[in-house]
């Protein structure tokens, strides 16, 4: 009976700690921030000044591989310029290629 009412419990921390986390990791999806490149040059992907946290409703936005990133998500905390300017470096090493590879819409460059 001691060995079942143990098991019990460790199951009952499992499922609470999994459902904590499951929690955690909802509000940290819908906490994410949202930048839009707003620029139509390839070599500006990396500028941070040429994103904005505004659709500029660009077209031709697309789940497929292009020259242009579309939007970037980002960790809520990224919300000036100077910290996706951070981010660039810190998460992508300021390379343009893996910027666009986490953009989930690219678009052609005119």
């Amino acid at each position: 009976m001691r060995t079942k009412n143990i098991m019990s419990t460790v199951l009952m921390g499992l499922a609470l700690l999994g459902t904590a986390a499951g929690t955690s990791a909802f509000a940290e999806k819908f906490a994410d921030q949202i930048w839009y490149f707003d620029s139509d040059n390839p070599s500006e992907i990396t500028d941070a000044s040429k994103w904005t946290m505004v659709d500029p409703d660009r077209e031709g936005c697309q789940e497929q591989t292009a020259d242009l990133p579309c939007a970037l998500p980002t960790p809520a905390t990224v919300n000036t310029v100077s910290a996706l300017q951070s981010y660039f470096s810190s998460h992508y090493s300021n390379n343009a290629s893996l910027i666009k590879a986490d953009s989930p819409q690219q678009r052609v460059a005119p």
